[in-house]
């Protein structure tokens, strides 16, 4: 569930919208349903979100978009005590 989260976001966001916001700024940031930022760059003429990138235009689904990336995005580790 929590891996899944990391992949969702609330709302819509175009590929146009992201292309937008990338000419205006470095980054555009996004957060998932499990308060996840998911920060969309432009790298070597390919946009990429949190470093992962998107492979071919969104599709559009029933309840939003998808877009297909090149890894999984996982969560944060939680930080754990150093003994």
């Amino acid at each position: 569930k929590t891996t899944l989260g990391s992949h969702l976001a609330t709302g819509i966001l175009s590929m146009s919208a992201i292309e937008k916001g990338l000419s205006d700024n470095a980054a555009v940031v996004v957060t998932t349903v499990n308060n996840m930022p998911l920060i969309f760059k432009q790298e070597d003429g390919k946009i990429t979100v949190n470093g992962a990138r998107i492979r071919k235009a969104p599709m559009k689904v029933d309840n939003g978009l998808i877009y297909v990336i090149d890894t999984v995005l996982l969560p944060p580790m939680p930080l754990q005590p150093i003994y």
